[in-house]
């Protein structure tokens, strides 16, 4: 019986993505995965294969798999070596790459580098020849869930206004005032430092978990990058913005596909830096300081007289991106910017992106403009 359902299933999963890209002629279906953190259910080794082969022979059936990757993991801490020995040694032929979770404290970043540094452990472990790329496709940041020894409760509107125990969490600021923690700023520069740090340490990409705010399952979390009002006033957007939206819409703005990081040498205690270049040449540096003070970071080894256009999230304490002018490398090569506190700056050579996008018309702060559908669709998320 297991058997026919694992085959009933694979088949109605096949029969969704050939609708998907052959129907109906989506482009953006790219990559799959199984089970939503499998080392967290019943799952075993052996029928987590038996689900992938079953969708690649139906996927080969139908002539689409090869446009479509395989993904295996989506795994959290609990027992990871175990499964990403398994996929390395059993499952090499049928998948693309592997993929894993990652949640963190925004009072305990220390764990946001402990946990990639305990997958890229697991990871080097592995012969080279049989890793598969890495990519993190959730993250985000959570806060506290209790306050003076009460559960701090949410409305949830799926459950007509009933009172549930907060699971995504509340930041609490130096007052003691209490907000839902991914309306925060503090969410948002926390992620641009994941952004940084995971893709310096060779992962190849991150997937957001979520995009905008959405209900699939009977919890009520929000870890979100555009909220949802149920009950807007006449001036609110139904769809607000939040500020990790803006930080995440600047980097996927100033980046692409196929961008290549780039190695760095030297330190600064709190600074980070992320070099990008693109297949045609164009240059993208984010930097911030990782201690939210606003400082300068000096960066040296640039192709001589390049000009950068400058761009700063969370510059003026609105989460929002705002324009920096203009930063040249002269004859040495080198540049000097301004990290603002709690934020980050990106330099970029590339030129206008899109039609909401001001980068040539100092209308940066303007990005993407309110009332135009949020521009989600000309943006490369």
């Amino acid at each position: 019986i297991q058997q026919q359902l694992m085959q009933q299933d694979m088949a109605e999963f096949a029969s969704t993505l050939v609708d998907l890209v052959v129907n109906h002629k989506l482009t953006a279906v790219k990559q799959i995965t199984i089970q939503n953190e499998v080392d967290t259910s019943w799952v075993t080794p052996q029928l987590y294969e038996q689900y992938y082969r079953l969708l690649d022979l139906e996927l080969r059936n139908a002539g689409i798999r090869d446009q479509i990757k395989f993904v295996g993991g989506d795994l959290v801490i609990n027992n990871q070596a175990t499964w990403f020995n398994y996929m390395a040694a059993h499952m090499g032929d049928v998948l693309d790459g592997w993929s894993v979770h990652i949640y963190w404290n925004y009072w305990d970043t220390a764990y946001m580098q402990t946990r990639l540094n305990g997958i890229l452990a697991v990871y080097n472990a592995i012969p080279a020849d049989e890793r598969k790329p890495l990519s993190v496709t959730e993250y985000g940041v959570r806060g506290i869930k209790t306050l003076n020894g009460k559960t701090i409760m949410d409305v949830d509107p799926y459950r007509k206004g009933a009172l549930t125990a907060t699971i995504a969490g509340y930041y609490q600021d130096p007052s003691g005032n209490i907000a839902p923690v991914n309306e925060t700023n503090i969410a948002a520069f926390e992620q641009a430092w994941f952004n940084m740090i995971s893709v310096n340490d060779g992962f190849v990409g991150m997937s957001k978990w979520d995009f905008f705010r959405a209900q699939y399952d009977f919890t009520y979390q929000d870890h979100s990058l555009i909220g949802y009002l149920f009950n807007p006033a006449p001036d609110q957007d139904r769809w607000p913005l939040r500020p990790s939206y803006y930080m995440e819409w600047l980097m996927a703005n100033t980046t692409g596909q196929h961008w290549q990081v780039l190695g760095q040498s030297g330190t600064s205690g709190a600074k980070l830096i992320t070099p990008f270049r693109s297949p045609t040449g164009d240059l993208t540096l984010f930097a911030l300081s990782t201690n939210q003070a606003a400082g300068s970071v000096t960066v040296g080894d640039l192709p001589q007289g390049t000009e950068f256009h400058v761009l700063l999230w969370n510059a003026d304490g609105s989460g929002k991106v705002t324009d920096g002018g203009h930063v040249n490398a002269g004859i040495t090569g080198t540049v000097t910017i301004a990290v603002p506190a709690g934020g980050m700056a990106a330099l970029t050579t590339m030129e206008r992106r899109d039609r909401f996008c001001g980068l040539l018309s100092k209308q940066c702060d303007l990005w993407p403009l309110p009332g135009i559908g949020h521009g989600i669709g000309d943006h490369s998320h």
